[in-house]
């Protein structure tokens, strides 16, 4: 499963996003951009390069889970 995926799921925190785009980086057999790598449609990775705060307020697991309240 891709970053987008398990994040809106609540099963990573935003904060796995750096490894994701690491393992992005570190596959040179990908014909994936890295906003598909993501799970993210073009909007949603200018959205996220541009306004990263705004982007994880608009894009929240759901439900949040019990970790994001600890």
């Amino acid at each position: 499963m891709n970053f987008m995926s398990l994040y809106l799921l609540g099963e990573i925190s935003k904060d796995r996003i750096d490894y994701y785009i690491g393992s992005w980086h570190d596959d040179e057999h990908s014909d994936l951009s890295l906003a598909q790598w993501l799970g993210m449609s073009d909007k949603m990775y200018a959205m996220f390069i541009e306004t990263p705060e705004e982007f994880f307020e608009r894009y929240t697991p759901n439900p949040p889970t019990l970790r994001d309240k600890q």
